[in-house]
């Protein structure tokens, strides 16, 4: 995976927050979108090809060294909805261990529960590790 600098830096800039919540017991990693519209969501929910793909990228920073990322990508009606996070480890262990993501609302509410496609995230999560091990001398 390429650690040359972005063409385009303003598509790695983080567009939400998040959050892993604990629900029944277990781990879920959540994007907690601030202006949703409930309604919305609803409508995605029932749409029937609705899909959604996690892929994980590295990023350099000057001061603060080797990131690790998200871009959720969210397919809807012909619409495409970009998410991106730079999540924690809980967030990610979970979206690795469950391979599913809910949206919320600043409320904690949830709106829309997605199964998504994890493997190119995987592998990022798996190339971020070991350039940490590295950069640690380890």
């Amino acid at each position: 995976m390429p650690l040359d600098k972005a063409a385009d830096a303003a598509a790695f800039e983080p567009t939400h927050a998040h959050r892993t919540l604990h629900m029944r017991g277990r781990p879920v990693p959540c994007i907690v979108e601030p202006d949703a519209a409930a309604a919305d969501y609803a409508a995605m929910a029932k749409d029937r090809a609705l899909g959604a793909r996690a892929q994980g990228f590295l990023n350099k920073d000057e001061e603060l060294g080797l990131l690790f990322g998200l871009r959720l990508s969210v397919r809807s009606g012909g619409e495409l909805l970009d998410y991106v996070v730079y999540p924690d480890e809980a967030f990610s262990d979970a979206l690795m261990l469950h391979d599913t993501v809910c949206i919320i609302n600043t409320r904690m509410e949830q709106l829309l529960s997605l199964r998504v496609q994890t493997d190119q995230f995987v592998k990022a999560r798996s190339e971020f590790a070991k350039f940490s091990s590295e950069l640690r001398g380890g």
